[in-house]
């Protein structure tokens, strides 16, 4: 343990690297360790901050506008 509040750099990195092919399973596992540490942290504490924005994927680039074509395709 280095001290640092969790998630720890080692602890993003390991998480990251756990979760390399499932980031909405990661985003589901952290909002579920922040529910419960919610309660334990301080008020002050940003717990979504702290707990899940670090985790969010870059917004994905802009493809343009959705046709029709591309529903039906989905």
């Amino acid at each position: 343990m280095d001290g640092a509040p969790w998630p720890c750099q080692p602890a993003k990195s390991r998480l990251l690297t756990l979760y390399a092919d499932d980031r909405l399973a990661l985003l589901m596992h952290l909002g579920a360790l922040m529910q419960r540490a919610a309660g334990e942290l301080p008020a002050d504490v940003d717990v979504v901050d702290r707990f899940l924005l670090w985790a969010r994927r870059a917004p994905a680039v802009d493809a343009g506008p959705v046709t029709d074509g591309d529903r039906l395709a989905g």
